[in-house]
């Protein structure tokens, strides 16, 4: 499927939209609106960003079905990201938003755990970083 015959983006841009839209009353200190049974707009929204990358995911298999290529090609277009995101949540932007003082914030073994996330093993908290959000 051709990028400009599909409405991928738009979609995307909607779920985005839409994650916006549902963090607003937790920072808000309200309730989130559902639509139908237990479905907030976040949750929807989430469900949105998965069933698009499967479409996405699945078009980049059918078109070269080789195993190891793709899972090359999965790993080289996630990795580098993932790499340059965790180096600088953890060593830039942790430390100017971060209650701790900056020494203790690079003293703490939570910021160097946070490095984790490299190895695939999720760890969302750094020292004094979001301590009182609601998420």
């Amino acid at each position: 499927m051709a990028a400009h015959k599909n409405n991928f983006d738009f979609v995307r841009l909607t779920a985005a939209l839409m994650v916006l839209f549902a963090h607003q009353f937790a920072l808000l200190g309200r309730l989130s609106p559902a639509f139908g049974a237990r479905l907030d707009p976040g949750a929807l929204a989430v469900y949105t960003f998965f069933i698009v990358s499967d479409f996405l995911v699945a078009q980049s298999w059918t078109a070269d079905p080789h195993a190891w290529r793709f899972v090359a090609r999965r790993v080289l277009r996630i990795w580098p990201a993932l790499i340059v995101a965790t180096v600088v949540c953890a060593l830039v932007l942790g430390p100017l938003v971060s209650t701790l003082p900056m020494a203790d914030y690079f003293r703490s073994r939570q910021t160097y755990a946070y490095f984790s996330w490299l190895r695939v093993i999720p760890t969302y908290d750094l020292p004094g970083v979001f301590e009182h959000l609601p998420f």
